[in-house]
């Protein structure tokens, strides 16, 4: 279960960072180390984030914060689930999210960049529909979400279904209560760093802490994996 700490509203958040706590500054340097500039500039980025948020949603609102870094893979890229070796470091690039519990299954997300990222908007439950039942594999090669994800191919908006859609898959029994969200992020597209991927390891981290899952590395990363086969992908 998330602290008190960890899940307050976005105007004390912005409290916390702009007053430049020593918390946040424990925090800052623990994550990007002891680099002033950097820091510095990840300050401002969860300040926009946090302000994006509450635009939207209002400030009031209670948010938890996730991040999920780019990656390089110094051993040539889409090798893990072909058998080959990987050696993947983090980057200072990544995406930063804003993340707050809805009653209901909708999920709703903005972005930061509202001209070249779409207000995203969809129902858990509506999406898995009858497929709920069936192996994920069946029901990602399916025709009804190959025709979906063709439609919107190349929206940032699949990528946060996959990873939602995946755990309510996974966890039937119980029913996944949406998220509204704010997203920013500074990883490349297209440039190998596994841009796509952090939003599915980003929205696949609020949604686990704020439905109070309890799950293990292994079933965290499987999860992630799987999840981004949603969009046609068959990476690990």
């Amino acid at each position: 279960r998330l602290k008190t700490s960890q899940y307050t509203t976005v105007t004390q958040w912005l409290e916390r960072i702009e007053a430049d706590k020593p918390g946040i500054r424990r925090w800052l340097a623990g994550v990007y180390g002891q680099h002033p500039d950097l820091q510095q500039r990840k300050s401002a980025d969860l300040t926009k984030v946090l302000r994006r948020y509450g635009k939207q949603f209002g400030f009031d609102e209670k948010v938890c914060i996730v991040r999920a870094p780019g990656r390089i893979n110094l051993m040539g890229r889409h090798v893990d689930h072909r058998g080959g070796t990987t050696n993947f470091l983090a980057i200072q690039h990544e995406t930063l999210a804003a993340v707050g519990l809805r009653d209901d299954n909708d999920v709703v997300a903005v972005n930061t960049e509202p001209k070249k990222f779409e207000p995203v908007q969809f129902n858990i439950s509506e999406l898995i529909g009858r497929f709920a039942w069936s192996d994920w594999l069946n029901f990602v090669d399916s025709d009804w979400v190959r025709e979906m994800t063709y439609r919107t191919a190349g929206s940032w908006g699949n990528y946060i279904k996959a990873a939602a859609l995946r755990l309510q898959h996974a966890y039937q029994d119980v029913k996944v209560r949406g998220v509204n969200m704010a997203l920013s992020g500074d990883v490349p597209i297209a440039a190998g760093l596994s841009s796509s991927s952090t939003i599915v390891v980003a929205t696949l981290q609020a949604v686990i802490a704020l439905n109070n899952f309890d799950l293990t590395s292994r079933q965290f990363i499987d999860l992630c994996g799987e999840g981004e086969w949603f969009v046609g992908s068959r990476g690990g």
